[in-house]
């Protein structure tokens, strides 16, 4: 091999034998390399094989990914949320179908009751509307009101219920 060398004869190389203190430094570095290999082979082991190794190791691989890009699809979800919000403002038509639906649902859902919040499909065409305000204790009267109304019948296609026995518990099945 011929090189830029002012007589133009081949480079040589060659490696000085190492001295004494190199020695001990390629002794340790080997020592280290052992240490590490036999660490390496002993958490393989720990883990059940190769094989299961392998899959551990692309597992925390994944997950170190999804974390590191979670901001990021986060970021893009804001985004995607905020020009569907700015869209939502933009048209004229969504503030009267909000108001028309939460009307609606304050008309239907009685006294007592009111429509805070309602959210409207990214097509336009459903309104989901929350509705809030009934008191509890006045559900259950009408709910037993309407119970004292009805007539009660049989479960449809099975006899009524048999009557509870004063009898003991059985003792529970062995385990086999």
């Amino acid at each position: 091999m011929t090189t830029g060398r002012p007589g133009g004869g081949p480079w040589t190389i060659a490696l000085p034998l190492p001295d004494q203190k190199s020695s001990v430094i390629l002794t340790g570095m080997a020592l280290v390399l052992v240490a590490l290999l036999w660490w390496l082979i002993r958490a393989v082991a720990r883990q059940g094989g190769f094989r299961r190794a392998c899959r551990r190791v692309a597992w925390e691989l994944r997950v170190t990914r999804r974390a590191f890009a979670q901001p990021f699809r986060a970021r893009g979800l804001h985004r995607r949320r905020f020009r569907t919000l700015t869209s939502f403002f933009a048209d004229p038509a969504v503030p009267a179908l909000v108001d028309n639906a939460l009307t609606g649902a304050e008309r239907a859902a009685g006294e007592g009751c009111h429509a805070p919040a309602a959210a409207v499909s990214a097509d336009r065409r459903r309104v989901a509307v929350v509705v809030a305000g009934r008191s509890p204790r006045a559900a259950a009267v009408s709910a037993d009101r309407d119970a004292a109304a009805r007539p009660t019948l049989p479960r449809r296609g099975r006899s009524p219920r048999p009557p509870v026995r004063d009898s003991p518990p059985r003792p529970p099945a062995p385990h086999r």
